[in-house]
């Protein structure tokens, strides 16, 4: 009732509306890939849309998003892939100009994002690849700190603004952490995919590799 509501707000017709209802409860069971797959084949129909047109489309997912006031990984994988596939693909939003050239000046951010993995990851020392190259790459030993979404959100609006090699670097950290116990699981999936999608660049092979 209360997606129904908020397509109706924006516009949507009742046929609309039955069929993101009916969509939403075909879902709730499908696996984190499974939904993912379903994800990337929309996108290319995502990027036809006019600026007008991606704009109701941003709105109106925020809105199902936000409805009952929390949000979970995938919706926060959502988020990110419109952003960019949405609001930076079709204009709405401008990329950010480069800042950082050197992971450790990201290092606070990438301690609070690699957390969040080493959170959901669970049991051992998930973190301890990842800080053992960190070390390489900065001679800095990698704090840890614990986070939730709303600080890697931060976190990853920040490291949008670094340059491609340093991407890929956090990204390559991320995938030490997901992967230490030789599994991905779905949140796991969800918060890499995030990640990607967030800072612009493709998730690390090893991570593929598990999946």
């Amino acid at each position: 009732k209360m997606a129904g509501a908020i397509m109706e707000a924006h516009g949507a017709d009742a046929a609309t509306i039955r069929q993101v209802i009916g969509w939403s409860m075909d879902l709730e069971d499908y696996s984190s890939s499974k939904k993912l797959a379903l994800v990337d084949l929309s996108l290319s129909w995502l990027r036809k849309m006019s600026r007008a047109e991606a704009g109701d489309f941003v709105k109106a997912s925020q809105a199902l998003i936000e409805a009952d006031a929390a949000v979970n990984l995938f919706e926060f994988m959502l988020q990110k892939v419109i952003e960019r596939h949405v609001c930076i693909g079709l204009g709405l939003k401008p990329v950010p100009a480069m800042r950082y050239r050197r992971i450790a000046d990201l290092e606070l951010e990438l301690a609070r994002l690699l957390g969040m993995f080493a959170a959901l990851a669970g049991g051992g020392d998930p973190l301890a690849a990842a800080a053992l190259e960190y070390r390489e790459h900065s001679g800095r030993d990698l704090p840890r700190i614990e986070s939730g979404l709303e600080g890697v959100a931060t976190a990853l609006a920040e490291m949008d603004a670094a340059t491609p090699l340093v991407k890929q670097q956090i990204l390559r950290l991320c995938g030490l952490v997901v992967t230490d116990d030789g599994a991905v699981g779905d949140n796991e999936l969800e918060l890499i995919r995030a990640t990607a999608e967030a800072i612009g660049a493709p998730i690390p092979p090893l991570v593929r590799q598990a999946v």
